[in-house]
């Protein structure tokens, strides 16, 4: 990796409409990606199909970034099938490579006053399902 080369491209938008998970059998698989967040993992049923609602799908191409360094944080991210890296601002040094079935930006829900992004998240192979907790 060197330079802006990966993140050169704007992220495509996920458009203004929202989209819900259509049935109960749909949510499945995106209510276990949020029972894996050690902060969400002892939450009733019903809170973790809430947040499952508030679910955005986002979909990423090679090169893409999810979020920049240093921009403001307000989103979490699941990785529903494809992968990313999390990439120093330079975007010279990859700290991580994250799978199907991880997360991350989870400190943005942590509340208090607003914080910034400490790394880059570059889309290393298209990301079919992502989806973004806002």
């Amino acid at each position: 990796m060197s330079g802006n080369a990966l993140c050169a491209r704007q992220p495509p938008s996920c458009g203004a409409a929202p989209v819900l998970v259509a049935s109960e059998a749909a949510s499945e698989p995106l209510q276990h990606l949020v029972r894996q967040v050690p902060m969400f993992a002892t939450c009733g049923d019903g809170f973790i199909k809430a947040l499952v609602q508030l679910l955005r799908p986002q979909v990423l191409l090679r090169g893409d970034c999810a979020f920049k360094a240093y921009e403001a944080a307000s989103t979490m991210y699941f990785i529903q099938n494809g992968c990313v890296q999390i990439v120093n601002h330079a975007q010279n040094v990859v700290h991580i490579t994250l799978f199907s079935g991880a997360y991350f930006g989870e400190l943005a829900m942590l509340g208090g006053p607003p914080s910034v992004r400490q790394a880059s998240i570059v889309a290393t192979r298209f990301l079919h399902r992502s989806h973004k907790f806002l």
